[in-house]
């Protein structure tokens, strides 16, 4: 996640490390690693890029671990 600390920002340079390359969470979108792009940061949402090949555990929501059965 990529915080956007200045008072009212609502944009912030990213630099994607050259390694691999890097997903917009919430659209999809690729990036090539080794450049900067100017992120738009609205108030609802953080920026969140995820590097290429990362595993993402995403699941229902549960209070507990024995509230669902795993799926």
């Amino acid at each position: 996640m990529v915080s956007v600390y200045k008072y009212k920002a609502r944009t912030r340079e990213i630099y994607f490390p050259e390694a691999c390359g890097w997903y917009d969470f919430y659209s999809g979108k690729h990036f090539t690693g080794g450049q900067r792009i100017i992120a738009e940061a609205p108030y609802e949402r953080l920026p969140l890029y995820i590097r290429e090949g990362a595993i993402l555990p995403i699941g229902p929501e549960i209070q507990y671990t024995n509230e669902k059965p795993a799926g």
